[in-house]
């Protein structure tokens, strides 16, 4: 009797063990896969927060200083009922643009290249007319995926899994 439930066991151990990885890959199918994006953040965008300023006439200025890092995008609306242009700058006087054409309202987004680093990233108001008009800027980092097997890859481990189960069960029943 002893004999039989130590078989017993062995057969429902070696079939759990084969049967786990596959519920788990079709749990993971179930939800859509297992490719999910995390966000890696630079120190400077992580302390960047949400940058705001008001408008209220040409050479407004708003922005930090620091150094990004290559992949961080910054976004910024400018919300209001006034007019004019403004732009995305590297500096607090404006010299350095970084991205052009920004109108009252509207937005503009900024992904740091990996050369050359800007010194810091704000923004710049060339014209204006208008009262009370504001502009927020905000920055995330790049979405990275995550290294996956794809879904054969995960059905051909299953099946070695399996086979190399069975094959060892054989093995231990033959001696």
């Amino acid at each position: 009797m002893k004999r039989l439930s130590a078989r017993f066991v062995k057969r429902w151990s070696i079939a759990i063990v084969t049967a786990v990885p596959l519920i788990m890959a079709s749990t993971a199918w179930a939800e859509g896969g297992w490719t999910r994006q995390f966000l890696k953040i630079s120190g400077f965008c992580a302390n960047y927060a949400t940058l705001s300023g008001n408008v209220t006439g040409p050479g407004n200025t708003n922005g930090r200083v620091g150094t990004p890092a290559a992949g961080d995008k910054f976004t910024f609306m400018a919300t209001g009922t006034g007019t004019g242009t403004w732009r995305i700058v590297a500096d607090a006087g404006g010299v350095t643009t970084l991205t052009a054409g920004g109108v009252f309202p509207g937005g503009l987004t900024y992904v740091v290249p990996a050369s050359p680093i800007p010194p810091g990233v704000g923004f710049f108001v060339d014209t204006y007319v208008g009262n009370g008009d504001t502009i927020t800027g905000t920055c995330t980092g790049p979405a990275n995926s995550i290294p996956t097997l794809s879904e054969w890859a995960q059905i051909v481990l299953v099946m070695l899994l399996g086979m190399f189960g069975f094959a060892a069960y054989r093995r231990r029943n033959s001696r």
